[in-house]
């Protein structure tokens, strides 16, 4: 096991140059020397393959892959530090615990339903409360510990917030199966048919005109919606109308007696984060609805 080859003491170092992003105030924070700062992220580095933090101007800035492990490091150091501490675990399978998390309303057709059967499982009888908070709402509710967690595309939240990338998705096209289109659709396509959006009032909706916009892409718009929900029923009545939707939402909307049409220039991926204050990182229960949530996405990225 390639983990008993390595000091865990590096990743308290490795979690302060993230926390950081400076070998000096890494150092300050430790009660070491630069010096061994720099021999730490030596070892770092040669384990992991990847030089990990490059320097700035300002001091060092993470590499891509340094970011996508850095969430595990935390988790890592908190088990530990429970263990060793004598922290009070949380047992999910005796808790009766109400569990608060903000979502939109593609968080709650992609996410909610897995979340609820999983634990159901793993911890039958906790509750969970779906909140509609964001902006200083989410802010107070975070700091207040009201809020266990928020699920967004959009992010940060505002506030002393952590994140963790969950998931992400591309595009497809939705129409009624009564759309005589039948082919891959470009963005000259695209420009030329008549939209259903979904106006980005709150966090969680994405700014899809911004995105679409990249790719010289304008929608002759004629509804705009406050949410996705109500895409599919507006589309299944109204066979000439498309809209542009993540691509989970498309496939779970085909049952709406509705088709997917392939778009020939890929557009940037949606990506969705699990964000969190920064008063639970340590906590062991947040620690563990972190864990269930990520553990439905596995590796994905």
């Amino acid at each position: 096991m390639r983990y008993r080859q390595v000091d865990l003491n590096l990743l308290v170092v490795f979690n302060e140059l993230i926390e950081n992003s400076s070998v000096l105030r890494a150092s300050r924070a430790l009660g070491v020397t630069q010096g061994a700062v720099s021999q730490s992220l030596a070892k770092l580095r040669k384990h992991f393959d990847d030089e990990l933090f490059i320097k700035t101007n300002t001091g060092v800035t993470p590499t891509t892959f340094a970011i996508s492990i850095a969430e595990d490091v935390r988790q890592s150091i908190a088990f530990a530090e429970a263990a060793l501490g004598g922290r009070a675990r949380f047992d999910p399978a005796i808790s009766a615990r109400d569990i608060r998390i903000c979502m939109g309303d593609m968080g709650e057709i992609r996410i909610l339903p897995r979340l609820l059967s999983k634990l159901r499982k793993v911890a039958p009888r906790c509750r969970i409360f779906v909140l509609d908070l964001w902006g200083e709402e989410l802010k107070e509710g975070f700091e207040r510990g009201e809020v266990d967690l928020a699920i967004s595309g959009r992010g940060p939240p505002i506030g002393d917030v952590f994140q963790q990338k969950l998931y992400e998705t591309g595009y497809l096209v939705l129409t009624s199966k009564s759309n005589p289109l039948n082919h891959d659709l470009s963005n000259e396509d695209l420009s030329g048919l008549r939209h259903v959006a979904v106006s980005p009032g709150r966090l969680e909706h994405l700014y899809l005109d911004d995105v679409l916009a990249q790719g010289g892409i304008r929608r002759n718009v004629v509804v705009r919606t406050a949410n996705w929900v109500s895409v599919p029923h507006v589309l299944r009545t109204q066979p000439d109308l498309v809209s542009v939707v993540p691509q989970f939402l498309a496939i779970a909307y085909r049952d709406f007696d509705l088709k997917c049409l392939k778009l020939t220039s890929a557009l940037p991926s949606v990506e969705v984060f699990q964000f969190w204050h920064r008063r639970a990182t340590s906590d062991p229960y947040n620690i563990w609805l972190r864990a269930q949530i990520r553990e439905m996405f596995g590796r994905q990225k």
